[in-house]
């Protein structure tokens, strides 16, 4: 699994209002099965801040093409090195958040291993306007 970061809108601008703007998309490929992709990127100005000192957009199509990779090279994912290149870790206590047997079984605050493959298709995912 490839993923492609390229730069949108030319290179970092200063805009009219005096602020710095650096857009990106990143696209995921599988390098040994390179297909079209269904997905297309979405379209807003990645100028307006709209009030904030700091804003970063992050649509479903980085997410659809990622499930789309992944899917095609068969593989098991590994998302606990993912999240670890990140300095992140997942427990048992943010896992029992939303399923409290992990903590039951394997205490409160054990790290977890979390691995995903999929089976038949690939996840989708779908972010509407209103967020």
């Amino acid at each position: 699994m490839t993923l492609d970061i390229a730069q949108l809108a030319g290179s970092p601008k200063i805009t009219p209002d005096a602020s710095f703007m650096l857009a990106i998309n990143g696209t995921s490929f599988d390098l040994n099965h390179a297909t079209t992709t269904p997905y297309h990127p979405a379209a807003f100005d990645p100028s307006d801040r709209q009030g904030h000192m700091l804003q970063a957009y992050f649509t479903d199509y980085v997410l659809n093409t990622g499930f789309a990779a992944g899917f095609s090279t068969g593989n098991t994912v590994d998302i606990s090195h993912l999240l670890g290149l990140l300095n992140l870790t997942i427990t048992t206590g943010e896992l029992g958040l939303v399923i409290p047997q992990f903590i039951q079984k394997y205490g409160n605050d054990t790290a977890v291993n979390i691995t995903v493959s999929f089976v038949d298709t690939p996840s989708t995912a779908s972010i509407s306007p209103d967020g």
